[in-house]
């Protein structure tokens, strides 16, 4: 899927430029500004040239503008296009209708080389190619890999953008039963990620400070919503790179700890082929009875009194209905088949 291919309609659950995302600027913005980043996120840019003008005429092309609420993105991050069909979410905003978050469809570039083009003008016009100052999910690097977009990553690379402490390679921000990724999807996301550890395979072990590392990630991300083949694949890339699959973070949980915990089941029944028996049944170094296994259990209790209040509302609750109690009754059974 190129990013030249049609634009489909914004699937369930997305939000559009036309449906409840505000756009709108900060005080004090300049028209340049203004005029540059709407025609970033609207896609009304023709070529590059009129952004090295509006660049010229004082447009700030470093700007997280327009603030998408709660959510900060440097505008070179807005020019991404998801080439996943708006299956994986690489951009959210909060919605006006209710508050909560939504990934956005974002129109496309008529063509991938219109899409480069905008980008080497905004970076050579200035554009911070690492988006100090924007939120950490919202760099460039961030968005380019979820949105599956190798034309991108590759701009990045090749203009030397930092990769190292922002799990680059990390899974895909989600939490609605209604995203799933397709096959096609997992197949452009590994070939992303294989094209980083190409670039730099230490990227494989990279964590944030405290330990918190892409398997960790995983264990969080992977709940359900990859498939097991795909969890195979991307969790042997990381080991095969030098990722340790039996790290502890600083809060002194495993990846399969989390993965329990989160009720993940892909990602924990690949771990309990990959680590050793003992690890399946340690529990914590200061609470030994909180094995992966009563993690698990706890977790799946928890939900099940979710179900029983009214904290939440009827979409939560269908979620842990359809989701969440089937996933975590899952690695109850791996777990207990391994240890």
């Amino acid at each position: 899927m190129a990013a030249s291919s049609p634009q489909p309609a914004a699937p369930p659950g997305w939000l559009d430029l036309n449906d409840g995302v505000d756009t709108s600027f900060d005080e004090g913005t300049s028209d340049a500004t203004r005029e540059l980043a709407t025609g970033v996120i609207r896609r009304t840019l023709t070529d590059a040239d009129q952004v090295t003008q509006l660049i010229r005429q004082g447009a700030n092309p470093s700007c997280v503008m327009p603030r998408l609420p709660r959510v900060e993105y440097a505008l070179l991050s807005l020019v991404i296009d998801d080439v996943t069909d708006y299956t994986i979410p690489s951009i959210w905003a909060q919605a006006k209708s209710n508050g909560w978050l939504h990934p956005v469809a974002l129109p496309r570039w008529p063509s991938s080389a219109l899409q480069d083009a905008v980008m080497t003008a905004l970076v050579d016009g200035g554009a911070d190619i690492n988006a100090a100052g924007a939120d950490r999910d919202a760099t460039p690097i961030r968005v380019a890999v979820p949105a599956a977009n190798m034309t991108a990553v590759d701009h990045l690379l090749h203009r030397g953008v930092q990769l190292h402490g922002l799990l680059a390679m990390r899974l895909p921000e989600w939490e609605k039963a209604y995203l799933t990724a397709t096959a096609d999807c997992e197949r452009q996301l590994l070939a992303i990620c294989r094209r980083l550890i190409q670039h730099d395979s230490t990227l494989a072990a990279d964590e944030y400070p405290g330990g918190f590392g892409l398997a960790h990630s995983a264990a969080i991300k992977g709940g359900g919503r990859f498939s097991q083949s795909f969890i195979n694949q991307y969790l042997d890339l990381l080991v095969a790179n030098g990722a340790d699959i039996r790290a502890a973070d600083n809060g002194r949980n495993t990846p399969l700890q989390v993965a329990a915990c989160w009720g993940s089941p892909y990602v924990t029944n690949w771990l309990c082929r990959h680590v050793p028996a003992d690890d399946v049944n340690r529990g914590m170094p200061n609470s030994p009875t909180s094995t992966p296994l009563a993690m698990a259990a706890y977790r799946l209790d928890s939900r099940i009194r979710l179900l029983e209040g009214n904290g939440i509302g009827e979409d939560g609750k269908e979620d842990i209905r359809t989701t969440e109690i089937p996933n975590l009754k899952t690695v109850i059974r791996t777990l207990l088949r391994a240890g």
